[in-house]
Formats: structure tokens, sequence, C-alpha cells
């Protein structure tokens, strides 16, 4: 028993002393050291900011001459147009991701309707011949009054404009034809000015017809580009194109890229972004004045007000968030008694991540009613809902609503706040009714 006591004392654990283990003393900062900057991260650890940059250079109006493409021509017939003193709604230069987004609309519609023209020479060729055809019906052939005329070409001469910037250097047939068809317009409106002496409307002609010779020059210093800037200019085009097409420049502004709108088969209308350099105020002027022409006993009374309210919108939305959309016919103008909602409309389309809303206003006072179009409400493009007749609209999805007063608000704060509500409503309230709360002068969409 004692033999055993005395192995399990043996066989108890014995305590350890701690091992040391020697480490090597690292020396501390110096002063010089803790007190350097840091190295600044190397370009690649802000791939983003890159990309942005680069993105940005393509717009840039000064790289022109090193860096020549569709984008930076653009930008630079911008600021040319400033220095006229020709501006937009706001007095400024556009944004690039405002530019892209109303380039990527062009780009997107002629590639699919012609398909991928980008290194395709014959195929571009062949999409501008059709589109040319178009040119001759819709503005040689239109209703619309001489100075009309006119702005319209200088649209539809900017959305065919992609087609000559793709092909190759040499004699350029797209730059030809539209600066004979623009020659012709141009020398009519001179001979009329001339034979009318001065009317009522010589000045918005004169106006049109500065904005033409304007845009004549720019395509002939196009074609006088040397061979080997013109041959830049196509490369960096065609891969501008590509990312418009794709999307690339959504970075700039824009999450997602622009859908240009479509036109269902009979539609009354076609929609194109508002010219260039036309206010809304400038809208109502030229409408007021093709009634005025039109000499008949059931012309509507005109209210700028109206519309400013769209101006209103796009300051509470952004700018960035918003178009504005002009409706036109390609048939001619068509005189109605308001059934429809035609060429007397604005259009503002403000952009979400998930869809467009939309709404149309008309300065035509006591014809024309406001109408709203929800994304998320009925399973319609606005343009689609828009281009119909207005009972066939509403059953399409469309909120008619009218110009009346709330005191305090007038019948044009009224209209602003109507429509603010119905746009930020849930989608089942849409269709309910509008309940005004006196306490915050607004109003509340109750389903």
């Amino acid at each position: 028993m004692a033999r055993s006591g005395k192995t399990q004392a043996s066989n108890r654990r014995r305590p350890t002393k701690p091992v040391t283990v020697p480490t090597r003393k690292v020396p501390g900062p110096t002063k010089a050291t803790a007190s350097a900057p840091k190295a600044p991260l190397p370009r690649e650890a802000n791939p983003i900011k890159h990309e942005r940059q680069a993105c940005m250079r393509d717009f840039d109006p000064d790289l022109l001459d090193q860096q020549p493409g569709y984008l930076a021509w653009r930008s630079h017939r911008f600021r040319t147009r400033l220095s006229r003193e020709w501006v937009d709604n706001t007095g400024r230069m556009p944004a690039a991701g405002d530019q892209a987004r109303e380039a990527a609309i062009r780009i997107r519609r002629l590639i699919d309707k012609h398909g991928h023209f980008l290194f395709d020479t014959h195929r571009a060729l062949e999409a501008f011949r059709e589109e040319d055809t178009r040119f001759n019906d819709r503005v040689d052939r239109s209703g619309h009054s001489l100075d009309q005329r006119l702005r319209l070409a200088i649209t539809t001469a900017h959305e065919l404009l992609p087609l000559a910037f793709v092909l190759p250097a040499g004699t350029n047939p797209i730059l030809t034809t539209l600066c004979r068809r623009l020659t012709d317009l141009t020398d009519r409106a001179d001979r009329l000015i001339t034979s009318h002496g001065r009317h009522q409307d010589d000045q918005q002609l004169r106006s049109a017809v500065d904005e033409v010779h304007a845009l004549m020059n720019e395509l002939h210093a196009l074609r006088n580009y040397p061979p080997e800037k013109w041959t830049a200019l196509q490369a960096n085009s065609r891969r501008q194109f590509a990312q418009l097409y794709f999307g690339g420049y959504e970075m700039l502004g824009h999450t997602q890229p622009p859908t240009p709108p479509t036109t269902p088969i009979g539609a009354r209308l076609t929609f194109t972004v508002l010219p260039e350099g036309t206010s809304t105020r400038r809208f109502v002027s030229e409408r007021q004045a093709f009634h005025r022409r039109q000499s008949t006993a059931n012309t509507p009374t005109f209210d700028p007000r109206r519309t400013d309210i769209i101006d209103e919108l796009v300051a509470h939305y952004g700018a960035k968030r918003c178009t504005i959309y002009r409706g036109t016919s390609d048939t001619g103008h068509v005189y109605d008694t308001g059934d429809n909602i035609n060429e007397d409309y604005l259009v503002l389309v403000i952009s979400s991540k998930i869809g467009d809303h939309a709404v149309a206003i008309s300065p035509a006072a006591g014809r024309h009613a406001t109408y709203v179009v929800r994304h998320d409400v009925g399973n319609r493009q606005w343009s689609e809902v828009f281009a119909h007749p207005k009972i066939d609209a509403k059953k399409l999805g469309a909120e008619r609503l009218v110009f009346r007063e709330k005191p305090p608000l007038d019948q044009y704060q009224s209209m602003r706040e109507k429509i603010k509500a119905l746009l930020s409503c849930s989608p089942r309230a849409f269709h309910g009714r509008l309940d005004y709360v006196p306490q915050r002068h607004t109003y509340v969409a109750r389903s």
C-alpha cells in the first residue's frame, strides 16, 4: 500500500518553469517616418473614379482636336451655341450625363430599327436612305409653318448624324445630302422673308434660319476634316456609340440606359425630345403662331402659365431625371376640337431606377386637360398611352386632371400639387380620389 501511494505521488505532474521565447526587438518609428505622409493609392485602387474620368474625357470639347469623337463634337456645339446666347432652359451647358442620355436615345433608335451599323458602311448608307425619305415626308410635306419646319429639320438632322460619323474618310454622302436639304429650306425662307417684308412671324423665322445656318457651318467643317483626323473621329465615334447603346455612360447620372419611346401602329403622334434651345415659353409662342395662321373661329386661348408647371416640376424632381418631349404628326397637323392629345401638348418624363412617369400638359386653356401616367400603374409605356385619343388614354391607365383653383392655391399651384400627389402615392391610390389638406396646402391621393 505504501508503494502504491509512492507511485501515485510520483505520477503527479510536476510544475514546469515557463519557457521564455527570445524575441527580436523591432525599432519603433522615428519622428521622420511617423510624420511622413502616406503614399497615394495607385490609380487602379479606385477603378470607378478612373472609369468616370475616362467617360468625362469623351465629352470634353477642348479635346476635340486631340481626341475627336461624336460626343466631343456635340459638346463643342453646345458651347458654341451658348457663346451666341442660344441657351437651354437653365442657361447652362447640359451636363455630360444629360448629353449621354439624349445621344443614347438616338443611337438606340437607329440600331434597334436598322441593326448594328457601327462597323457596316453599307448598312449605315441603307439606313440613311430609308431615314432620308422620312426626312422628306416629315419636314417638306408636313403641315407646319416654315419656321417650325426649319426647327424640325434641325432635330431630324441630328437624329441622322450618327450615321455619318461611322463612314470612312473621303466623300461623305450623308453630310452632303443633309447640307443640300438644309440649304433648300433656308433659301425658301430667305425668299419668303424678302417677298413678305415685315410681318408678325418674321422674327421667329429669322431665328430659325440663323439656327439652321449655324448647323450647316458645323457640317461643312466636318466635311473639311483631313483624312487622318476623320479616321480618328470615326474610330472614337464607333466606340462611343457602342458604349451609349449598352449603357457605358450610365455612371454619369443615370442608372439605366434610356429606352426610346415606341409608337404603336396607327398612333396619332410620335414623340421627340424638345429641340435644343426651345424653352416651354417658346413652344407656347410657336403653337400660338401656328393656330393664328389657321384663321379659324375655334382658335384656343394659350396660357403659358400652364406649361410653366413643367419647369417647376423639373426644378422639384431634378433636371437629371427629367426630359421634355413634344408630339409630332408625320401626316401633318389635323385640327381637332380637343378629343386628342395632340401637338399642343408638352410631355414631361421623370425617370427612376425602375421606370418612367409622364405628365402631359397643354397651354391651350379651356380645351385640354392634364394627363398623368405612372410606370407602375398599367402595362403600357407613356408614349403609347399619350399617342391615342384621350378616351383611350384613360382606358390605358392615364389619370385626367383639370385646372381648378383651391383657395388659397390658384389653379396653377393646385395643378402642380395634384400632379405631385399622384406621382408620390401608392399605385393603388393613383386612380382614387384627391383630398385637399389645408394645413399643408397640398393634396393626398386615397384609394
